[in-house]
């Protein structure tokens, strides 16, 4: 989107939402599973915090939180697991909205699009006015990617060949050799040329994403209510192609595939955007919608609001089991470490954007501090040990 710095989709009405609030450019997500990522999200808890659902037994959810303080409410969304695990937690109404079956080729008109049934239902929801708070879920870049060709072309340039026609169902995998392997054709001898087609068609889709936004802002204006407070954020991103994959989540994924679009903007919009870079992770979001609607945070990290998280602003984690392997990945201001059972990696940041620099043969040092502070941030959040003291120097200094 563009208030993130992207030049190629116009994103309107996310960028207006965007330029009277708070950004977070380096929130990332808590786990590898969506499941886990929502319970995170609604219960103020990492992932990595023992028992993970200990907070719904507690009555601590943001759904129950909401219950307790008599506030009206309602998820709706077009992924059924999410509903059922929001009634779990205690959402009073959860409501499934069921998306059509998209065809092969691009829709004829964006309101045809697969992902519009969705907003087209919230916003008729929030006029109706019956709750104080509306929470909207669509599945994104995870639904198919009907966008029409109109909205494809438009990304392309002049001297682009057309943008591929198919829709890329989710779970489809393109697998090619990355650009900087030396050979620009790949393993599968696939074109450049379609890769930069499909980044296109995101582009795209990412457009139709922001019209279903710009019916619910549409939405909120006509209630006439001045208070409508925003929380817009995601759940990791879609890999483009950066390490060889495109259109499905890597199985062992790196930074750029973890982070969460973090936006909040006030009942009272800001006179210009906030960007905050310090690092944090989703269930931290949970806390920012709960002080928009006036009530207590949740328990968070460590068993302490979210707020005083041990690592608060400059460390990240995921410690998980992908593929039946051990997986860690953490990330602080200056760094990015991946241990995979092929191997440790360490990535410079923020300069190594798309981490292809492996450079932990070179900087031992810092990989034994990093798992010392992965270490210790689990520790933390079992609470076997008190929370930290500052961050190590060599973790958070960016100039080199």
């Amino acid at each position: 989107m563009g208030a993130c710095g992207a030049a190629t989709a116009r994103t309107g009405n996310l960028d207006a939402l965007a330029a009277g609030g708070h950004l977070w450019m380096n929130c990332f997500v808590d786990a590898l599973d969506r499941r886990q990522q929502w319970s995170g999200l609604w219960t103020g808890r990492h992932a990595l915090q023992p028992p993970n659902d200990a907070a719904a037994s507690q009555g601590s959810s943001l759904w129950q939180r909401l219950s307790a303080a008599g506030v009206s409410h309602c998820l709706i969304t077009d992924d059924a697991d999410v509903a059922g695990l929001a009634e779990q937690l205690g959402c009073r109404e959860a409501i499934f909205v069921e998306s059509p079956v998209a065809g092969d080729e691009p829709a004829d008109d964006v309101a045809q699009c697969a992902c519009m049934g969705v907003f087209l239902a919230a916003a008729e929801l929030i006029q109706q006015r019956r709750h104080r708070a509306v929470y909207v879920h669509s599945r994104g870049l995870h639904s198919p990617w009907d966008a029409p060709m109109e909205l494809r072309m438009a990304m392309t340039d002049p001297d682009d060949p057309p943008p591929p026609t198919g829709t890329l169902p989710p779970g489809e995998v393109v697998d090619y050799q990355p650009r900087w392997s030396g050979n620009l054709h790949g393993a599968s001898g696939m074109d450049p040329d379609v890769i930069i087609g499909w980044n296109q068609v995101a582009a795209a889709q990412v457009q139709v994403l922001d019209r279903g936004v710009g019916l619910l802002r549409a939405a909120v204006e006509e209630t006439g209510d001045p208070n409508w407070a925003w929380l817009i954020h995601s759940l990791g991103q879609i890999p483009l192609g950066e390490h060889g994959q495109l259109g499905s989540p890597l199985e062992w994924p790196y930074s750029e595939h973890l982070r969460a679009l973090a936006i909040l903007r006030p009942a009272t919009a800001l006179p210009c955007p906030r960007f905050h870079l310090g690092v944090c992770q989703l269930p931290s979001a949970g806390e920012w919608l709960l002080g928009q609607l006036g009530l207590p945070s949740p328990a968070g990290l460590a068993g302490q609001p979210a707020a005083s998280s041990p690592v608060d602003g400059w460390l990240a984690a995921i410690h998980d089991t992908a593929c039946g392997n051990e997986f860690i990945w953490a990330r602080t201001p200056a760094w990015s470490l991946r241990s995979t059972p092929a191997g440790t990696e360490l990535y410079a940041q923020p300069d190594d954007r798309w981490e292809v620099c492996n450079v932990a043969d070179l900087q031992p040092q810092v990989v034994e501090a990093m798992q010392q502070a992965v270490s210790r941030f689990q520790q933390c959040l079992a609470g076997s040990v008190p929370q930290g003291d500052s961050p190590p120097e060599v973790l958070m200094n960016t100039m080199r």
